[in-house]
Order: structure tokens, then sequence, then C-alpha cells
């Protein structure tokens, strides 16, 4: 899920998002910054249920494959804590970057898989974005009376390759020509088109209801003279800010009841578990609390660098020295025994 018009003036022949775009009553909503580009969704699933960030990583780790090798706490393990059922959907293989061990580390209390979608419409890569909302509504319909929900749901419609896709082309690229461009930014529409479905279904809701939609990664489009092309119409665009775009996503967290609203953050992928958490009153662990302060010194820590409260950008030096306290606290999530 990406706005491919962050990497400069690209120009589109419709608005592909207009509902999440849309979308500012009772919402916290701006851009998060992934650490992988075009795959490896799953480092995204880490950064975002751990607060871990992939900078003080090496280049090329895969944490669900590598270290994630025990039981973990988690934003799962905090709202179960909070009495809340932890629920996972993900319409593809289990054993896909070892999600079906992964997530009983984390603490899911059940998980559903393609298997587990016997009617189902199918888009470009699949199972719809719009099929796995269904089940999370029967999940909220079907649940125990005065039970709490936690639902994370990984969609897989829009997944690469994007050469060739069943889904209408109704969005192209407008002043760049690119027809895997023009697939993609079709099936954001298709999107958007679910995602108001699910929010308009949680609008009508008396139970107070939160939902966070974020972008895992951008596209790789392969053709590279799409972003040559973007790059070409865009004056004034640095070589650090190619890079930087690449790996910049949107994120919405919206609440059917009143909640502190705020526009326009551009933050790390690791920060986003504990920024939902907040919002959702479900109470901190130390080291959630610790990233929600952290954030406002280090807005963005990614693979690529980290960015300081006065907007200065910074490359990562390589002698393991930068922003230490996360940095050793991390190590410590991670790699400790725990006695």
């Amino acid at each position: 899920f990406a706005d491919l018009r962050v990497l400069g003036d690209l120009e589109i022949s419709g608005e592909n998002m207009p509902f999440f775009n849309s979308l500012t009553e009772n919402t916290i909503r701006g851009y998060v910054n992934a650490s992988v580009l075009g795959g490896g969704t799953a480092n995204s699933e880490f950064e975002v249920f751990t607060g871990c960030s992939m900078g003080f990583l090496p280049a090329s780790y895969y944490p669900y494959e590598q270290c994630m090798v025990r039981p973990v706490g988690s934003m799962i393990s905090m709202v179960q804590d909070a009495g809340y059922t932890a629920y996972s959907i993900h319409p593809a293989p289990a054993g896909n970057w070892s999600r079906d061990r992964v997530y009983r580390y984390l603490g899911f209390d059940g998980s559903f898989w393609g298997e587990d979608f016997s009617d189902f419409q199918g888009i470009h890569c699949g199972i719809s974005d719009l099929d796995t909302y269904k089940m999370v509504e029967e999940l909220y319909e079907g649940r125990g009376e005065g039970e709490k929900l936690f639902i994370f749901d990984l969609t897989i419609q829009n997944h690469g390759g994007y050469t060739e896709s069943n889904v209408e082309r109704t969005v192209e690229a407008a002043n760049v020509h690119s027809e895997e461009a023009d697939i993609f930014l079709s099936l954001i529409r298709e999107s958007d088109k679910a995602f108001e479905q699910l929010v308009t279904y949680f609008q009508g809701q008396q139970e107070p209801v939160i939902i966070c939609m974020f972008g895992d990664h951008q596209p790789k489009i392969v053709a590279e003279d799409f972003y040559e092309g973007i790059y070409a119409l865009t004056p004034g665009l640095e070589e650090r800010d190619k890079v930087l775009n690449l790996y910049k996503v949107p994120f919405v967290i919206w609440a059917n009841y009143d909640i502190g609203e705020r526009d326009g953050l551009d933050i790390g992928m690791s920060y986003l578990g504990p920024l939902l958490m907040e919002a959702a009153g479900i109470p901190l662990s130390p080291y959630f609390a610790f990233l929600l302060r952290y954030m406002e010194e280090y807005p963005m820590v990614t693979v690529n660098g980290y960015r300081d409260g006065e907007g200065n950008y910074h490359d990562w030096s390589g002698d393991g020295t930068e922003l230490e306290e996360y940095r050793m606290l991390q190590y410590y999530y991670l790699f400790e025994k725990k006695t």
C-alpha cells in the first residue's frame, strides 16, 4: 500500500486514494518510513510489532528467520495483558517468512491463512483486501459477550509483480509512461474502495473501534525509466531524497470515537506500534513508552539512516555508536537471555 506521488512530480489520471485521504476527523496520519523496498514485508511487521529498528541490524537481515527463536514481548502481549484476544489474518501460506512459528512466539491466540478462505474474489495476486475485511467483520460479530479483539490483517492483493493483472486499469500515470505503475495505481484504487467499506462498517458500531492502516513498503517498478521519468520532471530533487522517498508509505489511525488528532507525521516504522497503542489507551511496556519519548527526539530511524527532531538527516557512520540508548535497549530485547 503506497502512494507513488511521494517519488516526485508524478501526475495521475484520477485520485486513487480518495477515501483514505478524506479521513481527517478522529485520525492520526502521515507517513511511515520502511526499511524494505519491493519485498521483505516481514521486516516491516517486525518493526511495528516489536518497536525494534532494522537500522541497528546487519544488511539483508531478516529477524523472522534469524533471531525470532523464542517467545518475545510485543504489542501483541501488551493487548493481551489488557484483556484482548489477538488474531492474525494473512491470506497466503502459513510458512511464508516462518510466520506460523513467529506469530506463536509473538503471542497470537489464533491465525487464519489462505487455506481458511473457501469463497473469495480473486484480484491480481489472489484473495482480495475486501475478502480479508469480511473475515475481520465476521470475527467481530462472532466475539463473546464483553470480549475485546485485536486483529492484525496482512493483505496480499497488491503484491508484485505488475506486468500482468486482472485488475481493470482505472487509474494511470499521466505524465510518465509505465504499464506497471498503471496496474499498481489501479490496485490501490481497489484497496481504497475496500478500506472505505471496512471503515463504514465500523462507523456504524456502538463499541469503540480503532483501525490502523499502513503500507508495508513501496512496490518495485522493474522498468527504471519510470523513476528516471519522474526525477526528470521534479526540479531540485536531491539524490538523498530520491532514495528516502522510495521507502515512504502512508498510514492512518482512525477511530469511531474522539481521539487526539495529528497530521503530517513522518516517522520510522518502529514507532507505529507505540503510537497506535497510545492512541488506543492500552498500557505501554517500558520499552514502548521509551520509544514514544524517543520519537520526539529522533522521529525517523531506518536502515537508510536517521533524522533528528530538528529535521537534520544523518547517515549511519558504521561504527555503531549512534543512538546508543535505543541501540542498547534493542540489543537487550532481542538477544540477551532472560532469566
